[in-house]
């Protein structure tokens, strides 16, 4: 899995720092895996977690630059 930063151009005013991703198979939680950006990057950040199956990922972000947070691209593999 991978995530990409936003960063809502021209103005940069919006990106996502700290944040945590959750994989879950119905309403049991299997992994949780917690990731930081840097305020400019660009780069996504690839993010191991890892589980056998699973119905549903959940991306949280726990904190912001700027104004606001932002994600640009999620990428599950």
């Amino acid at each position: 899995m991978t995530l990409r930063n936003g960063h809502n151009l021209p103005y940069r005013d919006r990106a996502s720092c700290r944040f945590h991703v959750e994989l879950y198979l119905g309403h049991k939680r299997l992994a949780r895996a917690e990731g930081k950006f840097d305020a400019t990057s660009a780069t996504p950040i690839p993010v191991a977690i890892h589980a056998e199956a699973v119905d549903r990922v959940r991306v949280v972000i726990d904190s912001f630059y700027q104004v606001g947070a932002a994600l640009a691209e999620v990428v599950v593999q």
